[in-house]
C-alpha cells in the first residue's frame, strides 16, 4: 500500500490563487520511460558503436551522476552524429505503453497550475519549447481562474513548457554541449527561470535536484529573498521515502517543504 500524502492548506491556496507552477522531472514518467542510465546504455548497445566507446559509456553510466550522464550522451553524439543520435533516441523513447500514464497525466492536467514546466523531452506531455512566445504564455497566462474548463476531464490543462526541448522536433538538451549552449548562448532562458522561481510557488514532481544549474539558480533566489528558518516555503516537492531529518534540512536550508510518501 502507498501512504497518502497530506497536502498542506498553504499549497492548496497557492494553487487556487494561480500562483503555483508544476515542475515535472524524469521521475514523473519513470513507469514507462527508462531512467537516463538505462536509456544511454541501450543507445550505446543498439547503435552498434565501437566496443571501446560502448565500454566507455558503460563506465560513465555506472558512476550514476548527472555530470557523467551528460558526458556519456556527448560521447554517443560525437560518434553517431547529431541526426542519428536523435533518431535513435526518439525511437527508444516511443517504445512504451502510454496507457500506463493516462491517469497520471489526467490528474496533472486537472490541477489548476499557473503553468507546467518540464525537463522531460519525451512526447508524453505535449508542450512548447523555449522561446519568447512560450515564455510569455507561461509567465502571463490568459485570465487564470481555477474553475476554467481547460482543467476539466480530458482537457488540455495548464500551459506547458518543455525546458529541455522535444525529441519529436529533434530539439533536445542532453549532451554537455547542449547544456552549455542553452545556459550561455541564450540569456533569456535563465532570465525566464529566475523570474519563475522567484515569483511563484513551485511544486516539484519526479524531480531529483541533480541538475547543477537549477540548484545554483535556486540558491541564488534563496539569497535574493533572504530565505530563513521561519520563512514561508518557496517551493514544495513530492518525493518518496524521505527521512524526517532530510525533510527538516530541505525546509530549513532549501526553502522546500517535502511532501513525502511511504512506499
Amino acid at each position: 500500500m502507498w501512504e497518502m500524502i497530506l497536502i498542506q492548506d498553504a499549497l492548496i491556496n497557492e494553487i487556487h490563487d494561480g500562483n503555483c507552477v508544476a515542475f515535472v522531472g524524469a521521475g514523473f514518467s519513470a513507469t514507462v520511460i527508462p531512467p537516463w542510465g538505462e536509456l544511454l546504455s541501450k543507445l550505446a548497445t543498439q547503435s552498434e558503436v565501437a566496443t571501446d566507446i560502448e565500454n566507455h559509456v558503460a563506465s560513465l553510466v555506472h558512476k550514476g551522476s548527472a555530470h557523467a550522464f551528460d558526458e556519456a550522451a556527448q560521447v554517443l553524439e560525437d560518434h553517431l552524429g547529431r541526426a542519428t543520435f536523435l533518431d535513435q533516441l526518439a525511437f527508444l523513447l516511443t517504445q512504451r505503453d502510454e496507457d500506463a500514464m493516462s491517469q497520471r497525466l489526467t490528474h496533472l492536467r486537472g490541477i489548476p497550475f499557473r503553468s507546467i514546466l518540464t525537463t522531460n523531452f519525451d512526447t508524453l506531455l505535449p508542450g512548447s519549447t523555449p522561446g519568447p512566445e512560450a515564455y510569455r504564455s507561461a509567465l502571463r497566462p490568459d485570465a487564470f481562474r481555477w474553475w476554467e474548463t481547460r482543467y476539466w476531464g480530458d482537457a488540455k490543462g495548464a500551459v506547458t513548457l518543455k525546458l529541455h526541448g522535444d525529441v519529436a522536433k529533434r530539439e533536445i538538451v542532453l549532451t554537455r554541449r547542449d547544456y552549455r549552449r542553452q545556459l550561455y548562448s541564450d540569456p533569456a532562458y535563465i532570465t525566464f527561470l529566475r523570474t519563475m522561481i522567484a515569483t511563484t510557488t513551485v511544486l516539484y514532481m519526479g524531480f531529483s535536484f541533480e541538475d547543477a544549474y537549477l540548484n545554483e539558480l535556486r540558491s541564488e533566489i534563496l539569497a535574493l529573498l533572504d530565505q530563513g528558518d521561519e520563512s514561508t516555503p518557496v517551493a514544495y516537492a513530492i518525493v518518496n521515502d524521505v527521512p524526517s531529518d532530510t525533510q527538516s534540512h530541505f525546509r530549513k536550508h532549501e526553502g522546500i517543504e517535502i511532501l513525502s510518501y511511504d512506499t
